[in-house]
């Protein structure tokens, strides 16, 4: 009863790949219309949310699968005569497909486990680590913050203990201080600086903080966190553009 059970999710897994090939071939012929932008930004926000939550692994993995392929089906209606921005909506259906092939992957291993098991056992995502930074790091380089801190959060859920945990936390502090969701930035630089005390990115999570907070109005401690980068990191490239921005509020940070 369980191998069936498997082998119904993994046919609804081909199911869900059928419909966003189709959906990317729909995409393909709508080049030549106008875009609906309020169409656009609720239909990637509902497949965000879920590509995120997909990210989940256990008994909720089949559920999510189904609100999945739910919102794919609407997906799908809503192109009929719907112009789209075509690169958003693209790297949205590209995420849902890689998550999809993991989802594949870990269920087809449950499967041929299933036998030998004693009991029902969580299901991880396989997943490279270098490969998974890599990914979510070129979605950065191409300004897809929401899909790039997807991809950092997901590498330090697997792998918070690895020599790339520093460098996807601040990564994800600067994907949201590009947005300008800059207390979120805050927080996320913050913890660079708490968890990864050795870090060589706390000279850079230091002075974003204090752009940051310069960019809230909150002028003392911002100016508190650049003259922080001077003190400990005087010779540092981060020191001399503290310097820089200090001198452009008349603050003397000094030589």
């Amino acid at each position: 009863m369980i191998v069936a059970a498997g082998c119904g999710t993994s046919k609804r897994l081909a199911d869900v790949q059928q419909q966003l090939g189709t959906i990317q071939q729909q995409l393909a012929e709508l080049e030549a219309k106008s875009p609906s932008r309020d169409e656009l930004a609720a239909l990637a926000e509902d497949l965000r949310r879920h590509l995120q939550a997909l990210g989940d692994s256990g008994a909720a993995r089949d559920q999510r699968l189904e609100e999945l392929a739910a919102r794919v089906e609407r997906a799908a209606s809503a192109l009929d005569g719907v112009g789209l921005e075509l690169d958003d909506l693209a790297a949205e259906i590209e995420a849902a497909q890689e998550e999809l092939a993991a989802l594949r992957t870990a269920t087809e291993e449950t499967r041929r486990r299933l036998p030998a098991a004693s009991g029902p056992s969580p299901v991880e995502l396989p997943s490279d680590p270098q490969q998974l930074y890599d990914g979510a790091y070129a979605h950065f380089q191409r300004g897809r913050y929401q899909l790039a801190i997807h991809g950092f959060q997901r590498y330090l859920d697997l792998y918070p203990n690895t020599d790339l945990a520093d460098n996807a936390t601040y990564w994800i502090g600067e994907c949201y201080y590009r947005q300008q969701e800059l207390q979120q930035a805050i927080n996320q630089f913050d913890a660079v600086i708490t968890r990864f005390p050795n870090s060589d990115r706390i000279p850079s999570a230091l002075l974003k903080k204090g752009y940051a907070y310069l960019e809230l109005n909150q002028r003392d401690p911002g100016v508190a966190q650049l003259q922080e980068v001077i003190r400990t990191y005087p010779g540092s490239d981060e020191a001399r553009l503290a310097r820089q921005r200090l001198a452009e509020l008349g603050i003397d940070a000094g030589p």
